[in-house]
């Protein structure tokens, strides 16, 4: 039997750092209405990093690290247009190699 071989792909984000290989968790969130969604980590016990993403693999549709129209401080939060039945890929991060604490 030959084994499988699985391969991490490392999605990196165009803001804040995402560490070497950034540890970060990963939300699908399907619209159910039409208008400006927030996303937010207001509230978190670290330094966060949120980015929204159209696709796996694809492309990044916005990015926040630090002080986001919701939260300030170093907890991140995107307000941005959703289309309903529309997926959104959320990754969830923080800096460098912070990813422990709470995410709210």
């Amino acid at each position: 039997m030959i084994p499988t071989l699985q391969r991490q792909v490392v999605f990196r984000p165009s803001c804040g750092d995402a560490g070497t290989p950034p540890v970060d968790l990963w939300y699908a969130y399907t619209a159910t209405f039409s208008g400006d969604a927030i996303f937010d980590l207001c509230g978190s016990t670290f330094d966060t990093r949120l980015t929204i993403w159209d696709a796996c693999g694809g492309t990044e549709l916005d990015c926040n690290d630090d002080n986001g129209p919701a939260c300030l401080g170093l907890q991140s939060s995107i307000v941005m247009p959703v289309s309903n039945g529309t997926t959104y890929y959320v990754q969830v991060g923080g800096y460098g190699t912070e990813t422990s604490g709470t995410v709210i």
